[in-house]
């Protein structure tokens, strides 16, 4: 009789540990979960999830077993229509009671920020939350979807965009993170070192073409760039990495990228000028450069720069379509 009873007990327990998304054998209960079963199929095997949350493209269910110290294993299903399309499992060392209620929340509008970019709508904690989730996902396809998903609605920088193409070995992959990515990177001035991660020359002129594009459809970042004073040590930077790449295609590709939203003086366009041998190249050069210059006044500084009177003539005509 008493050995009934204790399994009755226990049998009981079982039943509310189930019930309260508690799981007796994590590692066991989540072998049974597959691809594709429906959301009721899961509540089956695990029982309710001790956290749901959702936005209009997938749901996440989530249960956690605690092992004291504010240690916890944490496991997360997403669902697409009422499908599993993901499982994800970590040791969290900050367990709460009370997670965040959405899975990607909408960032804020940026506000106008004078002298700078409005990078306070960047959330750094965040982005460690959703690149550990990236990286612990076992399956490339599935770490895409899963960034084609927190992109939709997030800000970056261009580090972060860099630190989630490594994640991936090759350049066709690390160009999907880039066109998933770059709608929301908002230091456009820093994009150029993107070009560099890529290992072949199609991968570094696909993503010349996705910033470029990118760069043109953005229109809710309501800064002023003419606030935006050149910066010696940034372009010091910029200079060093231009003068650095071999080849006058990439050169001219990384200056394109790197002018889209940065400033420069007449000074720091001779510079960039004079990495180049040729009259033609140097035209290319300030054909970038120069509706981007703050002291037009010193503009005899870049005429000069040019060895015969043609080219200086051609650095004339675009001084004078800008008055």
């Amino acid at each position: 009789m008493k050995r009934i009873t204790a399994l009755l007990s226990w049998g009981i327990m079982a039943l509310m540990l189930t019930a309260c998304g508690l799981m007796l054998n994590p590692e066991r209960e989540m072998m049974k979960i597959s691809k594709g079963m429906s959301s009721e199929e899961v509540r089956q095997v695990l029982g309710r999830p001790q956290f749901r949350r959702f936005n209009q493209q997938s749901e996440e269910w989530e249960y956690r077993n605690a092992h004291g110290g504010g240690v916890s294993d944490v496991y997360i299903i997403t669902f697409e229509n009422n499908r599993v399309v993901n499982l994800n499992s970590f040791v969290s060392n900050d367990y709460t009671s009370s997670p965040p209620v959405v899975i990607y929340p909408d960032a804020p509008r940026m506000p106008r920020i004078p002298g700078g970019y409005p990078y306070a709508s960047v959330d750094p904690n965040g982005f460690e939350e959703f690149y550990s989730k990236v990286k612990n996902t076992p399956f490339d396809d599935d770490k895409m979807n899963l960034i084609r998903m927190g992109a939709s609605n997030r800000r970056f920088i261009t580090r972060d965009c860099i630190r989630l193409m490594k994640l991936f070995s090759f350049d066709d992959k690390r160009l999907e993170v880039l066109r998933a990515v770059a709608p929301g990177i908002v230091d456009i001035e820093n994009v150029y070192k993107i070009i560099g991660e890529f290992s072949f020359s199609s991968g570094k002129d696909e993503a010349t073409r996705i910033l470029e594009s990118s760069k043109r459809k953005k229109n809710n970042y309501p800064y002023d760039d003419r606030r935006i004073r050149p910066d010696d040590a940034s372009f010091n930077e910029l200079y060093s990495k231009i003068k650095s790449i071999p080849f006058k295609d990439d050169k001219l590709n990384t200056l394109k990228l790197a002018g889209m939203n940065r400033r420069f003086t007449c000074a720091q366009c001779v510079r960039l000028m004079n990495l180049f041998s040729f009259d033609d190249e140097k035209l290319e050069v300030a054909r970038i450069i120069i509706p981007r210059v703050v002291d037009l006044e010193n503009a005899d500084q870049i005429v000069n720069t040019m060895s015969f009177i043609s080219g200086e003539n051609d650095v004339k005509a675009i001084l004078q379509s800008l008055k």
